[in-house]
Order: C-alpha cells, then structure tokens, then sequence
C-alpha cells in the first residue's frame, strides 16, 4: 500500500511534554508497515509549539504569510523529532518541496515533512502527497479523532459520523475559520484536493491502534469517501 499518514499537532504537544509512549508506538508501527512492503509519507502538524510561535508574531505584527512560514517552520521541527527516531530507515532530511518528498518517498519508502508554502496546512500537503503517490489511503491522526456534527470539547454527547461523503463533509468546514495555524477539522484546499482524485480519508484518534485499524479497514474515527 501507499499510505499518507498525517500526525496532528496533539502528538507533538506529548512529545514536548515528555510523553514518549504513545510516538514509540507509532514509530515502531511505521517500521513493521515499512517491513512489511508498504511506502509511508507522514507529515507533521504544528501543535502548539506553531500556535506558539504564530501568535508571538502577531502581537509583533507580522503579516499573516509570514505567520504561515513561522508555522511551516514549526512543523518541519516536529517532523525532524520524528526523524531522530527512524533515521536508519526514513529519508534524511525534512523535505523543503514536494519533488524532494516524492524522491524520498520513491528511494526510502519512507518520507517525513512538515509544511510546504504559506497559506497551505499540513492537511493540504498531506491531500497533494497522497495525489502525487496515488495513495490508497490518508489517515488523519488528530485530537478529535473523527468528525462530529458539533465540536465534542462543548457538547460531550455530540453524534460522531462513522461514514460520511467529502459533499457532506463541505457543508461543516465551511463554516469554519481559516487562520495561520488553526485547521481543527480538515481545511478547505484538502477536502478538494481528495474529493478530485477520490481518495479515502480516515480521520482516527491519534494513536497506533487506531491507525493500524484504519489500514485494516476498521474506522475508529470517521471515513470520508
């Protein structure tokens, strides 16, 4: 299989508490998938380390590209933290472009990035790395862990979607913001981007258990086709 793996900023928010459990797991979860003959493009989200930053940068008065490079630079940290943790398998380097990434993903099997331009999210660059690597599958491993008709941190027994179309999918993410660094659901640009090329997003919990069942067919989260 080609697999984009997107892992969403809660992860590395863990890491830089000093959680480490949880990350191990899917490290050595991404060693087996890559024994085992599959091809894996992970992108990193920014977490709070590029909240952090970006918001610094505004009390500064910085134009919001700029808060946008901040970020991707946040993102490209984190994917380097996962690096140091595959370093004999995966590519070297944190992709700066999408060429780069493809040749690692094509001489490694494995690639891990962060952002690619301002005003693209890592769910945008994940949509394009799954195009460009005919993916069967993108998974986004985040803090809600699927999508909701209502944001579950204000209303606990909000309905979780189990299936749902990227049509119907449109209708909740227009109606949110889009701001440097701040992407809860999916952003726009992704949603197209998979819609064109028609390809299966699972939105799971970030864990490895949740993402091994996604490949195997067993949605956690919510599918989106």
């Amino acid at each position: 299989m080609n697999i984009v793996l997107l892992l969403g900023g809660h992860i590395f928010n863990k890491i830089r508490k000093g959680e480490l459990e949880e990350i191990k797991k899917i490290t050595n979860l991404l060693r087996r998938l890559l024994r085992d003959g599959n091809r894996i493009a992970v992108v990193a989200g920014g977490g709070g380390l590029a909240r952090e930053y970006i918001d610094l940068s505004e009390k500064l008065g910085a134009p919001k590209a700029v808060q946008d490079i901040i970020g991707i630079e946040a993102t490209r940290l984190n994917a380097m933290i996962l690096i140091s943790a595959l370093s004999d398998i995966s590519y070297p380097c944190v992709p700066s472009s999408y060429e780069e990434a493809v040749k690692g993903f094509s001489s490694k099997g494995l690639v891990i990035m962060g952002g690619i331009a301002p005003a693209q999210s890592t769910d945008a660059v994940a949509a394009v790395m799954a195009e460009l690597t005919r993916a069967d599958i993108l998974i986004k491993a985040s803090e809600k862990g699927g999508v909701y008709e209502r944001d579950p941190n204000e209303d606990p027994n909000a309905r979780k979607y189990e299936r749902m179309t990227y049509d119907e999918l449109e209708k909740i993410i227009l109606e949110k913001k889009f701001l440097p660094g701040r992407y809860d659901l999916l952003d726009y640009l992704a949603l197209l981007i998979l819609r064109r090329s028609n390809i299966p997003l699972a939105i799971v919990p970030p864990n490895a258990e949740s993402i091994e069942k996604a490949l195997k067919g067993e949605i956690t989260g919510t599918l989106v086709t």
